[in-house]
């Protein structure tokens, strides 16, 4: 049997032959290695997450979801995707091979999902949210142009061939960092098993009230949780589709999130080639962004879909520049940027504007295709989703907390860190940090950043660039950012720190097409060995100074957030693990989402049992505290309540005592706190299974 594969050559046996049977060309070895590595990741992510054991914190817990379940919810999603960047391009030209044009699918499937979602769930079409539903309509276009294939006279379908060239080489290597991010990221979100600070928690609200009712619309008068609307609610519809096939919503919120950056350097490397006009640049561009700190994390929160989309966007904006065919990609995502996150929103407009301005002066004519994709994707938005927003809530009084305020200052301020960044900062990664947004890029790839830019400005002004437009755009995308970082000093800003993740676009490119520019260089005026040896130095060094200390930010443990203040606390949180995914159990005095979080049942969107509870919904009063207390209700009128909802089990905690606080003293509410506790115990209704700082009640 004769073995003959493309990038493989035959070679005949003989005494002057100094090579016999097959010859693997080294594009051949690369892709096979880099796919085989990527497979293994992947793999590893899906079967290893969430582990039995946590060796950090000293903790055993069970896992209840299967490798199945995680593979089948996986495998739809990308379906899914695939699917909707199909139907969207499936006419349009990509010149790329097959799998290069199935990962841009896949990129710009998830690219329009966001304000399609919205479309079909509108009460006009009222589709629901479900990957059921999504799954086979993203699978009609495909399963028509197969049809249509086998049904044309003359056509004759063929397998897509494999040919082991330097463009699968590069895809391949692509994957493997794409995958390697993923399975870090996953590792680092399973560190511990709870969900990261404030906005992972309510998202998990969002997502199990979408999941479960597969609508974006708000029961009458109940908010839920600030991540649906009036807020931009795709990101909890993202992560719900991907909940609805296996049980653990905490491993869909990480999982799912995890992805998305892992997805975020795929359509990266695509947009990089596509702008850059290089294959080179964009793979080195491509390593400096997955090894950059203060690219996207595993922190849960809908940024990070919203710039990864940044991506897909730009490339298809960038397409469209010449085929007015890639003008309805761009206008739908486009319009999924402006409903995804507000600060997402005002900065991709920014970004594409840049993009037009500088494009239509270096062309000497206006972009008109860019220009018609950017207003059509914001009337999309502001129809679908921003108008109807404003009428249902603004327009009727209601209130958005940190908008309003900042508005009322007359100048529009939003700010968690005020001050200005020294240049150390961006040269010099800490171990340590905000696993959100860790800052800085590192002793070797920032300096790179700025030789670069030198180098790029120096050959605009000389006139020695060919084709200078993607450098001047980046140039330019690159000021835009800097100021963002530094804007605390201006009477204008938008969170300074989260444009740190901006600057990575900019910095990435520039640092990329600086790396390449030496390399050809050195090529000038050497032998090419030393420009190879030159890159893996470059690459090596960012290894060590930009890309382990990311790791170790990534994969550290994050605090427990709403836990800390009550030592012994979570642990009560953590015995709920021994229950069943989804089973009912009532939190006395804390949010429905923290028993959702840890994969339990309750329902936020029941006015009854918010009531019940004795809070006024947090989105509008900062929890001030309305009703009778818990910790004042006798045993029988609670068991009546709880069993009418369909609770299994209940769960008392001090987060009651701080409830209390709000009218008695400190000693009063600690009294209370145990005779309420007392008398649970000696009620039939209600037998004690776990008792330390909580208690875990089960309702008979």
């Amino acid at each position: 049997m004769v073995l003959n594969l493309p990038g493989m050559e035959k070679h005949e046996c003989g005494p002057e032959k100094h090579e016999c049977g097959l010859e693997i060309k080294p594009y051949t070895l690369i892709t096979v290695i880099a796919l085989f590595a990527t497979i293994s990741l992947t793999y590893l992510s899906l079967s290893g997450f969430p582990p039995q054991e946590y060796p950090l914190l000293n903790l055993s817990l069970k896992v209840h979801t299967t490798f199945w379940e995680r593979l089948i919810s996986l495998a739809a999603m990308i379906l899914t995707f695939w699917g909707l960047g199909y139907s969207f391009t499936y006419r349009l030209e990509k010149n790329e091979d097959s799998l290069s044009s199935s990962l841009l699918n896949v990129c710009i499937g998830l690219g329009v999902f966001p304000v399609l979602s919205l479309i079909l769930n509108t009460p006009l079409l009222g589709i629901p949210l479900d990957i059921r539903v999504f799954l086979p309509l993203s699978l009609l276009v495909p399963a028509y142009s197969l049809v249509k294939a086998f049904t044309s006279e003359g056509v004759e379908l063929k397998a897509p061939k494999l040919l082991f060239t330097k463009d699968l080489a590069y895809t391949s290597i692509v994957l493997f960092m794409a995958s390697l991010t993923l399975y870090v990221f996953v590792a680092g979100s399973f560190a511990y098993p709870w969900l990261e600070d404030g906005d992972s928690w309510r998202h998990a609200d969002g997502v199990k009230y979408i999941a479960v009712q597969k609508t974006y619309v708000l029961p009458e008068g109940v908010p839920v949780t600030e991540t649906l609307e009036p807020y931009p609610p795709t990101y909890d519809g993202y992560m719900a589709l991907g909940h609805q096939l296996n049980s653990s919503l905490q491993w869909s919120m990480k999982y799912f999130t995890s992805l998305l950056a892992s997805l975020g350097i795929i359509g990266f490397y695509y947009f990089a080639k596509k702008f850059t006009g290089s294959m080179d640049v964009a793979l080195a561009s491509t390593f400096f962004l997955a090894a950059t700190p203060s690219y996207v994390s595993h922190f849960i929160w809908s940024y990070t879909l919203g710039y990864i989309l940044f991506f897909p966007a730009l490339y298809s904006i960038e397409k469209c520049v010449k085929d007015r065919g890639w003008i309805m990609p761009a206008v739908f995502q486009t319009a999924s940027l402006m409903v995804i996150q507000a600060l997402i929103a005002p900065t991709f407009g920014v970004i594409m504007v840049i993009y037009l301005a500088v494009r239509s002066l270096m062309d000497r004519k206006l972009a008109k295709n860019v220009l018609i994709a950017g207003v059509l994707g914001l009337l999309i938005s502001l129809w679908i989703f921003w108008i109807p927003m404003y009428q249902n809530y603004w327009g009727s009084g209601a209130k958005l907390n940190s908008i309003d305020v900042a508005l009322s200052k007359g100048v529009f301020k939003m700010d968690h860190e005020a001050t200005t960044y020294p240049l150390s900062e961006f040269i010099f990664v800490k171990p340590y940090g905000n696993i959100a947004i860790h800052k800085g890029f590192g002793l070797v790839l920032f300096p790179l950043f700025i030789l670069s830019t030198l180098l790029m400005i120096y050959l605009l002004y000389a006139k020695r660039l060919g084709s200078p437009r993607f450098i001047a755009i980046t140039l330019a995308w690159a000021f835009f950012a800097f100021i963002g970082v530094q804007s605390h000093a201006l009477p204008i800003r938008f969170l300074p720190g989260r444009f740190w993740n901006i600057l990575t676009l900019p910095i990435s490119l520039t640092a990329g097409w600086g790396l390449m520019e030496l390399k050809r260089m050195i090529d000038a005026k050497s032998p090419r060995v030393y420009g190879a040896l030159m890159i893996l130095l470059v690459a090596s060094t960012v290894l060590y100074t930009s890309a382990y200390p990311r790791y170790q930010v990534q994969t550290s443990v994050w605090p427990m957030d709403y836990f800390q203040k009550y030592r012994g606390h979570v642990e009560g949180y953590l015995a709920l693990n021994q229950l069943p995914p989804d089973t009912p159990v009532f939190p006395f005095c804390m949010d429905d989402e923290k028993v959702l979080g840890f994969d339990k049942m309750s329902y936020p969107w029941d006015r009854e049992i918010l009531e019940f509870r004795g809070w006024i919904h947090p989105y509008y009063s900062n929890k001030n505290f309305n009703g009778t207390l818990v910790l004042d209700k006798n045993p029988q009128q609670i068991h009546a309540f709880l069993k009418s909802k369909g609770y299994e089990y209940a769960i008392l905690c001090p987060e009651c005592i701080e409830q209390c606080l709000m009218r008695e003293n400190q000693e009063e509410c600690e009294n209370k706190y145990v005779v309420f506790d007392q008398k649970l115990s000696q009620h039939p209704g209600f037998t004690p299974l776990y008792k330390q700082v909580d208690v875990i009640y089960k309702i008979s």
